[in-house]
C-alpha cells in the first residue's frame, strides 16, 4: 500500500514522447546515488544520418563529455535512430550540461553542421523527437536488467536478429560457463 496520491512508478521516469509539446510542469526526477537509463530519439537518425554510421564517433564523445561534467557512462547501446545511455551523473548541474552538451553535438554530428551555421533542419524542425527519456535505475537487480537490455539491444543491431533470437542466443550463452558469444568476445555487445 502507497501514500494516497503519489504515484511513485510515475516519478521514476521524465521525458520521452509521454510529454507531449508543452513545456514540463515539474522537474525532471534525479537521484545522483542512483543509475539512470537515458534514451535519446531522433527521427532524421536514418539511412546515411543513421547513429550507426558515426558510432564510435558518438560512444567517444559520450565517454569524453561524460568524464568533463562529471558523469559516468556505463553502457551505450546504439540502436540506429536512438540511443540508450545507462550512467551516473555527480549532482543535477552535472547531468543537465552532460544532456546539454551530448544532444548539441550529435545532432551536429549526424547532420554535417558547423558550429554557428544555418541548420540542415528546415524552419520550426527539431532534430530531437523530445525531450530525452530518463528513468532512475536502482542499484542491484534493476541496474543488472537495463545492463541486460542495453546488451540485448546492441546483439539485435549487430547481427540483426529479430529480438526473440537474440535473447536466446545471450540466454544460452550466459547459461553454459565457457567463452561469450564471438560478438561479445568482439566487443560488439
Amino acid at each position: 500500500m502507497g501514500l494516497a496520491g503519489m504515484n511513485f512508478k510515475k516519478q521514476m521516469a521524465f521525458g520521452g514522447t509521454q510529454m507531449g509539446k508543452s513545456n514540463p510542469k515539474t522537474a525532471r526526477t534525479v537521484n545522483s546515488r542512483q543509475g539512470l537509463h537515458i534514451v535519446l530519439r531522433s527521427r532524421y537518425a536514418r539511412g546515411a544520418r543513421s547513429f550507426l554510421t558515426r558510432a564510435r564517433e558518438i560512444e567517444a564523445l559520450l565517454k569524453d563529455v561524460g568524464s568533463r561534467t562529471g558523469v559516468k557512462v556505463y553502457r551505450v547501446a546504439n540502436a540506429g535512430n536512438h540511443l540508450h545511455l545507462l550512467v551516473k551523473f555527480l549532482n543535477r548541474r552535472a547531468l543537465q550540461r552532460f544532456l546539454r552538451a551530448v544532444t548539441g553535438i550529435i545532432a551536429r554530428i549526424t547532420l554535417g553542421a558547423q558550429k554557428g551555421s544555418p541548420s540542415a533542419l528546415k524552419e520550426g524542425e527539431r532534430f530531437w523527437d523530445a525531450r530525452p527519456f530518463t528513468r532512475i535505475v536502482a542499484w542491484g537487480r534493476d541496474f543488472n536488467r537495463v545492463k541486460d537490455y542495453l546488451r540485448l539491444n546492441r546483439l539485435e543491431v549487430a547481427t540483426g536478429l529479430p529480438r526473440v533470437e537474440a535473447r536466446k542466443l545471450l540466454a544460452t550463452h550466459s547459461r553454459k560457463a565457457q567463452s561469450p558469444p564471438p560478438l561479445v568476445a568482439m566487443g560488439f555487445v
